[in-house]
């Protein structure tokens, strides 16, 4: 399946990079130098073999990174062969913090229902969940409270039609500064 995936990505003109399975049978084609003081440990171009006989159409590279802070072997696979092979490893790092980023929405921004099925309509309530989240963030880091996330939701839930100010239950309100209309930027709206 992820043969037939790929050549479609391929022929599309989409670069991917992702990770490779550990029983992945490829074909090594040719071996680049690397930098090992960089944790690289391989930059091959290779062709994939499958069981099924359905090989993925077109060559490959395959890269084999050791992470430094925690010393875990990663390899990548991409159709990518014009970047650097630090900057593969790099895409797939912050890939990751994308992803991380769209798990901590959904853990904490539960849209149970959407109330329209039209693309505008999804887009507009994701985009009011991610205001909202980012409100409560900067509630969170203005106040300085040492509440979580979810009891902050909790508590503005709670208290969303009370005329209740939000400093007693979140925390202490802390010392502004304010700067000279110098220093700000201007917004240009």
């Amino acid at each position: 399946c992820w043969t037939w995936f790929g050549s479609l990505l391929n022929k599309q003109g989409t670069y991917f990079v992702t990770r490779a399975k550990d029983n992945m049978q490829f074909k090594v084609v040719e071996s680049r130098p690397t930098d090992r003081t960089q944790g690289l440990i391989c930059d091959q171009i290779i062709y994939l073999k499958t069981y099924r006989g359905r090989d993925y159409e077109g060559k490959l590279r395959r890269i084999k990174y050791r992470e430094p802070d925690t010393n875990k072997v990663l390899v990548f696979i991409t159709n990518r062969f014009d970047l650097a092979t630090k900057t593969i490893c790099d895409l797939y790092k912050a890939r990751w913090k994308v992803e991380n980023f769209f798990k901590t929405m959904k853990q904490y921004l539960k849209i149970k229902k959407y109330l329209g099925t039209s693309e505008n309509s999804v887009k507009a309530q994701v985009l009011t969940s991610l205001i909202a989240y980012l409100l409560i963030q900067i509630l969170k880091f203005g106040f300085r409270t040492h509440l979580s996330t979810p009891d902050i939701m909790a508590v503005i839930g709670t208290l969303i039609l009370h005329k209740q100010p939000l400093a007693p239950l979140l925390g202490d309100l802390p010392c502004t500064t304010r700067y000279s209309p110098m220093l700000q930027l201007p917004l240009g709206i």
